[in-house]
């Protein structure tokens, strides 16, 4: 029996022996294949987010068609009562540049109750942080602000200190959280504090300033009326005169003006208008007082100015690029 056993067990064949020939092939490799790629939309999508997204250029440079014509100029888009400008001029992590201005700045929780203590340097406090409303909130290390239900607020301990409640912020733990967030303010709402005759900061930036010229005679002008003048330049900022005299109640504030046109380039040319390092156009500091400031025309985009003699020669020059030498190469030759 155990001889039979034998000879059945040596005569079995190999059934699941692999091929000779076969026996060290790899075997081969599953492709795996997204079933869903054909409905995504990731292309869509990131085309349409013009103000929230940074392209590499490298990047957009090589993806752009060389043949490609040029897109044309984007227009200034209304939708509803928010005007939004010119992308070219946005600057994702300023949301002053796309419509908004800066209200306050969150300090902390304050109570157990979620109310923010907000400190602000505007000079509608009141209105714009107690005031029941909409507001923007911009969190930390976020780049736009979100919209927000302002239910109310008062007045805090310290100069510019308001204590605000927002819509689903109702504990410590909550207003905590948002240490260091932002508030914002549509630049179109103005406060109803604000007179006929006064503007906003934002308003004057980017006006052309241009000598007062007196229009007796000149064209249809009646006399008196003042007219434009020769061309100084264009307003790129204003210094308020808590920022020289620690005193909101003394001086007066500052008109930053960015010489060039006119006479600020017809008589030194384009080379001293530059500046004399090449850097950009000297600046200089108009007082914003009405015996030198003599009209504000918004609507024209103009602000008249009557500055007296040697005012514009104090110009505030671009200082030029510093270079900083952090080690010497050795002569040829030198061990």
């Amino acid at each position: 029996m155990l001889l039979l056993a034998a000879v059945l067990v040596s005569f079995q064949p190999a059934r699941h022996a692999p091929p000779r020939c076969c026996a060290d092939a790899a075997p081969p490799k599953r492709v795996r294949r997204n079933k869903y790629a054909q409905h995504s939309k990731a292309d869509a999508v990131r085309e349409s987010l013009r103000f929230s997204r940074i392209d590499d250029p490298a990047t957009a440079a090589a993806t752009t068609p060389a043949t490609a014509t040029p897109p044309a100029p984007p227009k200034i888009r209304v939708r509803g009562e928010w005007t939004y400008p010119d992308a070219a001029a946005v600057d994702q992590r300023d949301p002053t540049t796309f419509g908004f201005t800066e209200i306050g700045t969150v300090l902390g929780a304050h109570g157990i109750n979620g109310e923010l203590k907000v400190r602000t340097e505007s000079d509608f406090g009141p209105q714009r942080l107690c005031e029941r409303g909409v507001r923007w909130l911009r969190r930390p290390r976020r780049r736009a602000p979100r919209e927000v239900a302002l239910l109310g607020g008062r007045k805090g301990p310290g100069a510019g200190v308001y204590l605000v409640t927002l819509d689903g912020v109702g504990s410590r733990e909550a207003a905590a959280a948002l240490k260091g967030s932002t508030f914002f303010a549509r630049r179109e709402v103005r406060p109803a504090q604000l007179a006929a005759d006064e503007l906003l900061v934002w308003e004057l930036e980017g006006l052309t300033v241009a000598r007062a010229a007196v229009g007796a005679g000149a064209g249809e002008l009646e006399d008196g009326e003042l007219a434009a003048g020769d061309t100084i330049g264009r307003v790129v900022g204003v210094v308020p005169r808590e920022e020289i005299t620690g005193n909101p109640e003394l001086g007066n504030d500052l008109l930053e003006v960015e010489l060039g046109g006119g006479e600020a380039v017809a008589d030194g040319g384009e080379e001293e208008a530059a500046g004399e390092g090449g850097d950009g156009p000297d600046t200089v500091l108009i007082p914003y007082v009405p015996q030198i400031v003599r009209a504000v025309l918004p609507e024209r985009r103009l602000v008249l100015v009557d500055p007296p003699e040697g005012l514009l020669d104090l110009v505030q020059p671009k200082r030029r690029a510093r270079v900083v030498i952090r080690g010497l190469l050795k002569a040829e030759g030198a061990t």
